[in-house]
């Protein structure tokens, strides 16, 4: 988690990533966060969010406008979702499955 100084502007590109095996990366700041630019959603080593998950992408004292744009990688297009404000938490609902379009670096292969 990376924690950002009170009451701040963020900048013109926000990044977060998810990836199997491995805790979320999300922002705290701990007062309010101007929010513009650009959200890129980085779903990467296979991971894919399941209908109906919540992802915690940021925590603030308060947020702000919104995003410009929102920009989803590692997932086929199709993947729907919500993002919301709400309580001091910018949050992620997935509204359907998503599907990897990167490979788990988490499996293993026994060979002989």
């Amino acid at each position: 988690m990376k924690i950002v100084r009170a009451g701040v502007e963020l900048p013109d590109v926000v990044f977060w990533r998810a990836h199997a095996g491995v805790m979320l990366h999300q922002s705290r700041i701990s007062g309010t966060a101007k929010l513009g630019g650009k959200l890129v959603l980085n779903f990467g080593d296979g991971f894919v969010p399941k209908q109906g998950e919540s992802y915690n992408v940021m925590q603030a004292g308060a947020f702000t406008s919104a995003f410009q744009t929102t920009t989803i990688a590692g997932l086929a297009p199709g993947f729907t979702y919500t993002l919301s404000a709400t309580g001091g938490a910018l949050n992620l609902v997935a509204l359907n499955d998503g599907v990897a379009t990167t490979r788990s670096q988490m499996t293993k292969t026994n060979r002989p």
